[in-house]
């Protein structure tokens, strides 16, 4: 890239950045879970939303993600995937489908949430970093 368009990008970025805060401050966020003000500079979760995420945790099913309550032994696999397998190979969940994060996938789907995406691409994103799915060796598919 050349040295025009690097200042293009950086100014362009640059404006996008006061653009964003100008409508932040003349339609101030909200919590898509609560309704309640968001203090974050990005994003659509208050902090009290965000602490209530319940992450999603071993054991659980090798195969589907589903979290287990309790203590598991070796390798674990629900009995959903047990008896019928799957169409797929792996799924993960970076939390628990309760709590805030519940209205924030409906809004997302549902009511035409899209610019709910990239909270929700944060937390998949979360959910690979630590390791909890792995694509080096597959291709991933989010649905």
């Amino acid at each position: 890239m050349n040295a025009a368009r690097r200042a293009a990008a950086v100014w362009m970025a640059r404006a996008g950045d006061v653009w964003e805060t100008a409508l932040d401050f003349l339609f101030p966020r909200h919590c898509a879970a609560c309704d309640g003000m968001v203090d974050a500079p990005r994003g659509h979760l208050c902090d009290g939303c965000r602490l209530a995420l319940i992450p999603v945790v071993p054991p659980f099913c090798v195969r589907c993600g589903d979290p287990v309550d309790g203590t598991v032994g070796g390798r674990f696999v629900c009995s959903l995937c047990a008896g019928e397998e799957p169409a797929f190979d792996l799924a993960r969940s970076a939390v628990r489908f309760r709590g805030p994060v519940r209205p924030l996938v409906h809004q997302f789907k549902y009511r035409d949430g899209l610019y709910l995406a990239g909270d929700l691409a944060g937390l998949l994103a979360l959910c690979m970093e630590i390791g909890r799915a792995s694509c080096r060796e597959r291709v991933c598919y989010v649905v």
